[in-house]
């Protein structure tokens, strides 16, 4: 049987890094009101094609996606880029094209610091792209090792382990909708909030929230720990 490398061998040392992560400030940690919020709203998932060696590729980025990264470039902090379009297969699995290359997905660009991603600035857009996912059709994001999947309002955020960590960027794919400017944010002029959705499911209750808080924490931090010991969507 083969030996597993060292870094990988020992629980403890892995427990020891997934506090440490903690405690610099290495992974987005979802706040309350995010948990709140994803709860309260879903939105289907529009994936991209196979990869066809680019046939498929949108050709240019769509226009709720430019439309969306210069509100949030203008709006917060922080961000020293936006990117959109490329023609390419997706990073996390290279048999399906990026969203990118469809046309539906932007990278907000935050520089990272000292080697690890800059909370202060990304955690707040990546709070507002969960408390205003519905109304603009975000249907996915990555943001420092945590990824948030709005069509899963049951368990909506999983540790994000492919081989880019997105600490120097939040990853953002929107809906075909949104590509268009055809939903309810982009129709009611882009406002800086929209109302908070209405709740389809039962909130827990705030204690309840607490706890479950704790526990999406460590689930995080854990998981993040691991990939991060292996080394390395979109």
């Amino acid at each position: 049987m083969a030996t597993p490398p060292a870094r990988l061998r020992s629980a403890a040392a892995q427990r020891t890094l997934a506090s440490r992560m903690e405690a610099s400030g290495s992974l987005w940690i979802p706040s309350a009101s995010a948990r709140t919020y994803a709860a309260r709203q879903r939105v289907t998932y529009e994936d991209a094609p196979a990869w066809d060696a680019g046939r498929g590729c949108s050709g240019r980025i769509l226009p709720g996606a430019t439309a969306l990264g210069e509100f949030l470039r203008r709006r917060f902090q922080g961000i020293r880029a936006v990117e959109g379009y490329s023609c390419r297969p997706n990073t996390a699995d290279t048999s399906r094209l990026s969203v990118h290359g469809t046309g539906r997905a932007i990278d907000l660009m935050v520089t990272p610091i000292a080697g690890r991603p800059d909370l202060a600035h990304g955690d707040v857009i990546a709070d507002w792209l969960v408390r205003n996912a519905a109304a603009v059709g975000i249907q996915y994001f990555i943001w420092a090792r945590t990824a948030y999947h709005a069509a899963r309002p049951d368990a909506p955020f999983s540790p994000y382990t492919g081989p880019n960590p997105h600490i120097d960027h939040l990853h953002v794919e929107i809906t075909h909708a949104a590509a268009v400017e055809a939903t309810p944010w982009f129709v009611a002029g882009r406002p800086a909030e929209m109302p908070p959705p209405q709740a389809p499911f039962s909130l827990p209750s705030s204690s309840t929230n607490l706890m479950l808080g704790a526990a999406l924490v460590t689930v995080l931090v854990a998981a993040a720990a691991a990939a991060y010991a292996r080394g390395g969507s979109d």
